[in-house]
């Protein structure tokens, strides 16, 4: 008489582009005969490693056949399906960057309609920076595309993370006095609270000022008592109107 074999089943477990996270309540993998029939509920949790402005999030599964039909899927971090033949699960992963918006003194900008996390490609459009009665849009400073500091509104690609600040200039002269050792845009070094405008005259008297990569503005520029200016980098320049 024949010997009667109980029919098995494998499941694999994978993610694509890469293994990011722990499924539960079987991780990835291969697990062979498996009960035909039996029910599997697999779960990720999303976000994972989260660090410097970007993070893997998981946008969906697939379930294909053993010879890779499509079966099932779905857009949840759980999948629920029944094992009737050799199947592989597929959790779909992508990497999300975050945007920062902040603003100086002066004026503000619509960072609680454009901050958060990002799908990696995703357009942001139309961050607004809006300079209040008396001051004028300037520039943005931090990490923004390159060549657009005064464009407002302002688009970004997000394929990376961005932080950045909006920056004003008040209508009319004053003199912004520096100390201490820090970036030209650090607004706490500077007596205004603000770092000086195309009418300011900066007077730097005491500490050293640095710019990196960014035009540095001012109708007049004053370095007194030792003090310092040093100009980083190509793009590091003063402008004097």
């Amino acid at each position: 008489h024949p010997m009667w074999v109980e029919p098995r089943a494998d499941l694999t477990i994978v993610a694509t582009p890469a293994y990011y996270g722990t499924p539960l309540d079987l991780g990835y993998g291969t697990y062979i005969s498996v009960p035909p029939g039996t029910w599997v509920t697999n779960t990720v949790i999303s976000p994972v490693d989260q660090a410097n402005g970007m993070r893997h999030t998981c946008f969906g599964w697939s379930l294909v056949d053993g010879d890779g039909g499509p079966v099932s899927s779905g857009t949840s971090t759980q999948a629920v399906f029944q094992l009737t033949t050799n199947l592989v699960l597929t959790w779909l992963w992508t990497n999300e960057y975050e945007l920062i918006v902040s603003a100086g003194g002066g004026g503000s900008v619509n960072s609680n309609a454009v901050n958060g996390w990002y799908t990696n490609g995703v357009a942001v459009t139309n961050i607004t920076a809006t300079p209040e009665d008396g001051y004028a849009w300037w520039k943005w400073t931090g990490e923004f595309p390159a060549g657009q500091d005064t464009v407002n509104p302002l688009t970004v690609i997000m394929d990376r993370k961005w932080t950045m600040q909006a920056n004003f200039s008040l209508n009319q002269a004053r003199t912004n006095y520096w100390s201490g050792t820090n970036l030209w845009e650090s607004p706490a070094n500077w007596s205004l609270g603000t770092m000086p405008g195309t009418l300011d005259t900066a007077i730097v008297q005491s500490g050293s000022v640095v710019t990196v990569d960014m035009p540095a503005q001012a109708s007049a520029l004053i370095v007194n008592n030792g003090a310092r200016v040093v100009f980083t980098n190509w793009d590091s320049v003063f402008t004097s109107s």
